[in-house]
């Protein structure tokens, strides 16, 4: 009997320790995200206190579960495990206070990648636990809020553990459940980012010249190259690409995630890329600098001129709502270039088609450049049914889904209406293909849905 009243009395005073330890993080966390966001230290893209708050009420209801489970421990193994329970939030609190000595876009491109990409994993781990946790406690509850009314306030945290104590099935689930999700997000950040398939496309195109049967062109797009961890994995990519002996080369934008200097360990790689009419690129909504917060909108200038300096180093051909003829034998088709257009706000919106077709009005074949497919949608196949074949990339496919055979699952279906493959717009001739692209973003890996590299073979319909 002393013996479980002294459990229950240090139980309590644990959790009320355990909650001053929390508020203290909570206000930490909070002042140092706003500090952060306010003096242009962190992404620009980060919304700190919706971060914030997600991340506190998933480790907030987790916590309270964790704890009925280690509150009858030593001490010391309360300690230790308390400290592995909120390391990934002080983790994330440490990169806010860092961006203090250094701004998040001064940041080594692993670093950035591998800070938030480890902050999403855990933190998805813990949504299906939470899910089945919050579930379990609404049943609990509507019992036992009459049983926790009744409670003299000296026993009331008594009550509040009593209702947050799941059945074992429920914790053998929600722990299994994170440990399935994490392990299966670790293993695709580490073993599957790379691994790369080729797809190939045979294009039938009505009016294609006789000298362009068979002219093979291969798209890569967003490279993302801060996320990539080793030049090896690119020199496959290069090699892969140079391997299938394209008449030409285009890269549909998204060269980097934050800043051009991503870029610069692989310019001497990127420059081995070739094929008989060259490397032809566009720009995606992350070439434009307007995922970190510059110190002046110099700064900013000057990073997108940086990138364009890097291409012409390359030796890559950049075209900015521009179009490039490419001749054989007399005969000659279109290569349409746009900038970035994203129907979202927080996208640039820069490609102007009326300039671009101007400059090949009488080429009958046209195939456009758009880093984002919802330009086909809203835009091309409004205007100009004379472009025939857009080529974007953008989605990544989410970078998580299911791809068999003819079946496609992703969840950026529920985000974007064209997201991978060969789409036809069924008023007109218009294609839209989309690449599920090479790099990766927010989550440093991949699953079901693999980097790409894409032959279109040009045939005569």
């Amino acid at each position: 009997m002393c013996r479980e009243l002294y459990e229950k009395q240090n139980s309590h005073i644990y959790l009320k320790k355990s909650y001053l330890f929390y508020t203290l993080l909570v206000i930490i966390a909070m002042v140092s995200v706003w500090l952060a966001n306010h003096q242009h230290n962190f992404a620009a893209n980060f919304n700190g206190f919706t971060v914030v708050f997600c991340m506190l009420f998933l480790d907030f209801i987790l916590w309270l579960h964790f704890f009925g489970v280690i509150r009858k421990y030593s001490k010391k193994k309360k300690c230790i495990l308390c400290v592995l329970f909120w390391l990934p939030f002080m983790l994330f609190v440490f990169g806010a206070v860092y961006s203090f000595l250094q701004p998040f876009g001064l940041w080594p491109p692993t670093l950035q990648t591998w800070y938030l990409g480890s902050i999403f994993i855990v933190y998805s781990a813990k949504v299906l636990p939470v899910f089945i946790y919050v579930i379990s406690d609404i049943i609990h509850w509507i019992t036992g809020l009459k049983k926790l009314g009744k409670q003299k306030e000296k026993a009331f945290l008594d009550a509040l553990l009593d209702m947050i104590s799941s059945p074992l099935w429920v914790k053998f689930i929600a722990r299994s459940g994170f440990s399935v999700v994490f392990i299966v997000l670790m293993f695709g950040a580490i073993v599957w980012p790379y691994r790369v398939e080729i797809k190939k496309l045979n294009f039938p195109l009505k009016d294609l010249p006789a000298s362009f049967n068979g002219f093979r062109i291969v798209q890569i797009s967003d490279l993302h190259l801060g996320s990539w961890p080793s030049k090896k994995s690119l020199k496959k990519i290069v090699s892969k690409t140079n391997d299938l002996n394209p008449d030409l080369i285009v890269f549909t934008g998204d060269l980097v995630t934050f800043t051009t200097k991503e870029a610069y360990p692989f310019r001497e790689i990127l420059g081995k890329l070739h094929s008989e009419e060259g490397v032809i690129t566009i720009l995606g909504n992350h070439d434009y600098g307007g995922y970190v917060k510059w110190a002046s909108p110099n700064a900013k200038n000057k990073n997108l001129e940086d990138l364009f300096r890097l291409y012409q180093e390359m030796g890559w051909k950049l075209l900015l709502n521009e179009s490039l003829v490419i001749n054989k034998n007399g005969e000659q088709i279109a290569i349409l270039g746009v900038e970035n257009w994203g129907s979202q706000k927080r996208f640039p919106q820069r490609a102007n088609l009326e300039k671009t077709l101007a400059q090949v009005e009488n080429i009958p074949v046209k195939i456009l450049l758009s880093h984002d497919p919802t330009y086909w949608e809203k835009i091309v196949n409004q205007r100009d049914i004379s472009i025939l074949l857009t080529l974007s990339g953008h989605t990544h496919g989410m970078q998580i889904g299911i791809e068999t055979g003819n079946f496609r699952w992703s969840p950026a279906k529920f985000i974007y209406t064209y997201w991978s493959g060969l789409y036809k717009d069924s008023k007109t001739p218009q294609y839209l293909y989309v690449n599920q692209g090479l790099g990766c973003i927010g989550y440093p890996g991949r699953m079901g849905i693999w980097p790409e590299i894409t032959l279109i073979e040009l045939k005569v319909k």
